[in-house]
Protein backbone atom coordinates (compact mmCIF):
# COMPACT_ATOMS: atom_id res chain seq x y z
CA UNK A 1 0.00 0.00 0.00
CA UNK A 2 1.87 3.21 -1.43
CA UNK A 3 -1.03 5.82 -1.24
CA UNK A 4 -4.35 6.73 0.79
CA UNK A 5 -7.30 9.47 -0.35
CA UNK A 6 -9.08 10.18 3.26
CA UNK A 7 -12.57 11.08 1.74
CA UNK A 8 -14.92 10.88 5.02
CA UNK A 9 -14.12 11.41 8.70
CA UNK A 10 -17.36 11.12 10.94
CA UNK A 11 -17.17 11.76 14.65
CA UNK A 12 -20.71 10.63 17.13
CA UNK A 13 -20.30 11.70 20.72
CA UNK A 14 -23.77 10.38 21.48
CA UNK A 15 -22.11 6.77 20.48
CA UNK A 16 -18.19 7.48 21.12
CA UNK A 17 -17.25 6.73 17.72
CA UNK A 18 -14.99 7.75 14.97
CA UNK A 19 -15.38 6.41 11.24
CA UNK A 20 -12.47 7.19 8.61
CA UNK A 21 -13.19 6.26 5.28
CA UNK A 22 -10.33 6.34 2.75
CA UNK A 23 -9.53 4.71 -0.58
CA UNK A 24 -6.76 2.68 -1.31
CA UNK A 25 -5.00 4.11 -4.60
CA UNK A 26 -3.87 2.05 -7.37
CA UNK A 27 -4.75 -1.57 -4.94
CA UNK A 28 -7.10 -4.17 -5.32
CA UNK A 29 -7.76 -6.96 -3.71
CA UNK A 30 -5.63 -10.14 -4.77
CA UNK A 31 -8.89 -11.90 -6.18
CA UNK A 32 -11.54 -9.21 -7.36
CA UNK A 33 -13.95 -9.66 -9.08
CA UNK A 34 -13.37 -9.80 -12.96
CA UNK A 35 -16.17 -6.49 -13.52
CA UNK A 36 -12.99 -5.05 -11.64
CA UNK A 37 -10.52 -5.66 -14.13
CA UNK A 38 -10.81 -2.90 -16.14
CA UNK A 39 -11.55 0.66 -15.24
CA UNK A 40 -10.99 0.49 -11.42
CA UNK A 41 -8.02 1.24 -9.85
CA UNK A 42 -9.09 2.11 -6.33
CA UNK A 43 -10.58 0.13 -3.18
CA UNK A 44 -12.85 1.70 -0.58
CA UNK A 45 -11.80 0.99 2.59
CA UNK A 46 -13.11 2.17 5.99
CA UNK A 47 -11.89 2.09 10.04
CA UNK A 48 -14.94 1.88 12.26
CA UNK A 49 -13.07 2.99 16.25
CA UNK A 50 -15.75 2.24 19.00
CA UNK A 51 -15.41 3.98 22.50
CA UNK A 52 -13.29 6.52 21.60
CA UNK A 53 -12.92 8.82 25.06
CA UNK A 54 -10.16 11.54 23.75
Amino acid sequence: MNEIDIFDIKTDRETATVIICFDLVNELPDNPPPKWVKGYYRCKCGINCSGVNS
